[in-house]
């Protein structure tokens, strides 16, 4: 899934080999600016990182400070043309510019942008040093490759994180062009997927409306219109569309034997989202992947709208954390009466639902707390009869079918809801004694209770939930 491309329209050789000797070799500085000339004075090298064409990375220990870093090391040997040395130049630029302006700080306010940081430049002989950020968890490609595919929640956290980062560098006039997973970097080891955009090796600056015809890329992540040689920076959109494709299904939406073969499933702009895994993907994150994959670059989706698109919206939603069953729920005499549900952490786990285990100590009767939580109630008459809410009654039915006339698990009858409408289910506890559920209907999201033990279910609006923690 590599395959990177640089093909400069410009690619003027040296005219003898003394400038290849003055200027590949070390004997002139080739960066436009003073830098030091001794890395080992500076920082402590350690193990390697990765190594690619013109260069390695390692870590690095800054001795005055301790603080560990990551040290690109770019050789000299391999700058060969004029274009070799502006490219590097240009990358070391760019990284400054966004470097300088990575972090927003303001009265009470402070953001940090999931771009590498450029620390730290060192220009001797033989290389250009850059000293920037440490990423331990390795780029995204490789955690692909380990777990196959990600969970919706963990992945619209990655294109949310990837969004932002593509917003703030156009923001600046800087489009990436090689926007894919190895060039997204794991902070650290842990599962939560953290990422940081990295690589502007292939970036360019640009003006509103300025357009670009060389090609650069890497195959599987090339936008139709980069093939066309007229492109600008909605290229780096598409990109990400491939990405969030890749991350959900752990294959490329446009692939083939040859580099030829990839382009022109690229220009024919057609994706498979029926076959296995999509089936158990929702409605909404094909919906997302259409508008980034759109060949039409003026009806493609721009980054703000993808940003506000439901799918990134609901998952990147900060739930407040509910502790199994610290809830009472309050019911009319004529509540729903359910048989047991037939939800199993297996069928949980196989991605229709999510699941969180119940912790240990947490298991209550729901029926001997006062002062928690009450959902207000819903009963079957009220089902049918409710207009005002449709979305709602329709899930509440599905789960009176479900738990009542038990014509399918609960599983199947949430996945068939899922399927259908492109509503997110999740399952937020369960236990023997019950479950509580979240749906998010699009304009809504509402929590609904199963009270296993009652045989009986509630719900309430979410956004106007007042968590109670014991």
């Amino acid at each position: 899934m590599g395959n990177c491309l640089n093909l400069w329209a410009v690619d003027e050789p040296y005219s003898s080999a003394s400038a290849i000797a003055r200027d590949c070799l070390g004997f002139d500085a080739i960066l436009p600016f003073s830098t030091a000339a001794d890395l080992a004075q500076l920082y402590e090298l350690g193990c390697e990182l990765g190594s690619g064409q013109s260069g390695v990375v390692c870590k690095c220990t800054d001795r005055a400070s301790g603080i560990q870093f990551a040290c690109k090391s770019i050789s000299k040997l391999h700058l060969r043309t004029i274009a070799n040395v502006r490219d590097v130049i240009r990358e070391v630029n760019i990284m400054r510019r966004l470097s300088s302006r990575s972090s927003l700080h303001g009265p009470g306010k402070s953001r940090e942008f999931n771009v590498v940081r450029l620390h730290d430049v060192v220009e001797d002989h033989s290389f250009v040093h850059l000293i920037v950020d440490l990423c331990s968890g390795g780029e995204l490609f490789d955690r692909i490759t380990r777990i196959k595919c990600y969970s919706e929640k963990k992945a619209a956290v990655i294109m949310k994180s990837l969004l932002e980062s593509l917003q703030f560098c156009h923001s600046m006039g800087i489009m990436h062009r090689d926007v894919k997973p190895e060039n997204l970097l794991l902070v650290d080891d842990s599962e939560e997927p953290n990422v940081k955009l990295a690589d502007f090796g292939l970036a360019l600056e640009f003006s509103p409306g300025q357009k670009f015809s060389n090609m650069a890329g890497s195959a599987y992540y090339m936008a139709p219109e980069v093939l066309r040689g007229d492109y600008s920076e909605e290229v780096d959109i598409w990109s990400g569309g491939v990405i969030m494709y890749v991350l959900l299904s752990g294959m490329p939406p446009f692939y083939g034997r040859t580099e030829q073969d990839i382009f022109k499933a690229i220009r024919r702009g057609q994706f498979d989202v029926s076959s296995d895994p999509w089936q158990w993907i929702s409605h909404s994150a094909k919906d997302l992947i259409a508008k980034m994959l759109c060949v039409d670059v003026l009806s493609r989706c721009t980054i703000a709208q993808a940003l506000q698109h439901p799918w990134i919206t609901s998952h990147n939603t900060i739930i407040p954390s509910i502790s199994p069953f610290m809830v009472r729920i309050q019911y009319p005499d004529d509540a729903i009466r359910s048989g047991a549900s037939s939800m199993t952490k297996e069928a949980a786990t196989a991605g229709i639902i999510p699941v969180l285990e119940e912790p240990e100590g947490t298991a209550q009767n729901l029926g001997s707390l006062q002062e928690e939580i009450f959902f207000r109630s819903i009963s079957v008459g009220l089902i049918k009869n409710n207009s005002t809410k449709p979305e709602l009654s329709l899930v509440m039915k599905t789960l009176v079918d479900a738990l009542e006339k038990k014509r399918a698990s609960v599983v199947e009858s949430l996945m068939k809801v899922r399927l259908q409408f492109g509503w997110t289910c999740t399952l937020l506890t369960t236990s023997s004694k019950g479950e509580i559920f979240m749906i998010d209907v699009g304009p809504e999201k509402y929590l609904i209770a199963h009270d296993r033990l009652r045989k009986r279910l509630g719900w309430k609006l979410i956004e106007s939930l007042n968590i109670w923690t014991a």
